[in-house]
């Protein structure tokens, strides 16, 4: 019975030892900080960690390559979702902050049906082969080379006196 005492003593002492040197992981108490966050994607990130521990503890080197492209699929089809759904509430937030009751929408059907185009359109009326010609000959009018001075701005200096004037 003396034993008995002693083992449940030993017993609560280890069990109060390990709740003061160890601490409990407590379930969290809040919600996610991003609001796109839903619950398709956290079943997408479980099944991404789940896959990423089936390959990582897989010993056989064949099933491991195996169990790595299924880990690779799941990873980047998770990436592309919340890349999706991030993107999908910014689009949203753009639409409900706008003053203009078209919104983002009026934006996007100008930018599709007028597309901007980056071309000269100097180019566009000459044959190829004068495109070079006519490309220098744009950039030599707009940025035209500094005339090199036939003459020297300063005469040059021959000793010290020459110096001192100048100043």
């Amino acid at each position: 019975m003396d034993v008995d005492r002693c083992a449940e003593k030993f017993t609560s002492l280890m069990i109060e030892a390990a709740y003061i040197s160890m601490p409990v992981k407590r379930p969290r108490t809040h919600a996610r900080m991003s609001p796109w966050w839903d619950n398709g994607l956290d079943q997408l990130r479980m099944t991404v960690r789940n896959t990423r521990n089936d390959f990582a503890h897989e010993r056989d080197l064949e099933t491991r390559s195996q169990k790595y492209n299924v880990y690779k699929r799941f990873r980047n089809r998770f990436a592309n979702a919340c890349q999706k759904q991030r993107e999908s509430w910014r689009r949203f937030l753009e639409d409900s902050k706008t003053n203009n009751c078209w919104g983002s929408t009026y934006k996007l059907i100008k930018a599709i049906t007028n597309p901007k185009v980056n071309a000269l359109p100097i180019l566009d009326d000459s044959p190829l082969n004068q495109h070079p010609e006519i490309s220098t000959n744009l950039l030599n009018g707009l940025f035209p080379d500094d005339p090199v001075p036939t003459q020297p701005l300063l005469p040059p200096l021959t000793d010290q006196t020459d110096c001192l004037s100048l100043a």
